[in-house]
């Protein structure tokens, strides 16, 4: 998949996904879904293809530091606490992660 199909897809699957989530700041949460996944995505799309190993050895890593960088942004853009802010942040990358997924196995 190209970087800018993959980036399109996990804004577009982690902005709807924190809106749902955050039903009282619905906007908010979209917007600081974006604002983090832009952050991120550039480095883990780098980190997945320069760390060596097995696939789901590189990703299990990389969509860990993801999820932590994450959550401490999001408490910084959302009024959320630590906890909270880390189940968002587990909840949104794990569906954009499984949807990017699918896309590659049905692409195939």
């Amino acid at each position: 998949m190209a970087y800018p199909l993959a980036f399109l897809l996990t804004v577009c699957v982690e902005a709807a996904l924190a809106a749902a989530l955050r039903p009282g700041l619905r906007l908010r949460a979209a917007l600081a879904a974006v604002a983090v996944s832009g952050l991120t995505h550039p480095l883990a799309w780098w980190a997945s293809g320069a760390l060596p190993g097995p696939f789901w050895a590189r990703a299990a890593l990389i969509e860990g530091a993801v999820v932590a960088a994450e959550a401490a942004l999001l408490v910084a853009l959302l009024p959320s606490r630590a906890l909270p802010a880390l189940r968002l942040s587990a909840a949104t990358n794990g569906a954009s992660f499984g949807v990017g997924l699918a896309w590659w196995w049905l692409s195939r």
